[in-house]
Formats: C-alpha cells, sequence, structure tokens
C-alpha cells in the first residue's frame, strides 16, 4: 500500500494506526485537508432525480459525534458519483 509518490515505509501487516497515519500525512502534505472528512458515518445514499443536464446526483446524510458538546451533527451532501468499498 503506497502512493506512487509517497513510499510507504513499514511491512504489510502493521497496527491500524500507522496506515492512518500514512494517508493523513499525505493528505496535509498536500494541503488538500477540507477535501476529506474523518470519523464521519454515512447514513443514507440517496440517488436524486436526473437534473436538467441529464447526470445523475446522489445525496449523503452523514452524522460525525462531537465529543465536546456530546451529541450527533448531522448533514446532507451532494454528489456527482459515490464509491462504495470497504476492506
Amino acid at each position: 500500500m503506497s502512493f506512487s509518490d509517497l513510499p510507504f515505509a513499514y511491512g504489510p501487516f502493521v497496527p491500524h494506526h500507522i496506515p492512518r497515519q500514512y494517508i493523513e500525512s499525505y493528505i496535509s502534505t498536500l494541503q488538500i485537508d477540507n477535501l476529506f472528512s474523518f470519523n464521519t458515518t454515512v447514513e443514507d445514499i440517496s440517488k436524486l432525480p436526473d437534473s436538467k443536464n441529464g447526470y445523475e446526483k446522489w445525496k449523503l446524510t452523514l452524522r460525525r459525534h462531537d465529543d465536546v458538546l456530546d451529541v450527533d451533527e448531522w448533514w446532507e451532501e451532494e454528489f456527482d458519483a459515490v464509491i462504495l468499498a470497504n476492506g
């Protein structure tokens, strides 16, 4: 596992925090932190009706827990595409 411009210095079997640090460091180096949302749960995915230009849109309902206030923050965002992955 690695990005082509940043080698991964560890072996294939590492604790979960090592890949997370690697990815967070990479994102920070590229200064694209504002494009990512960590510790966020996707609660719902809905396909929206076709728009005027004929492209599909997807609405995601998202949730993040605020530990300081001990409340869940909910919001919705629309995207042109959604990729589902696990592993």
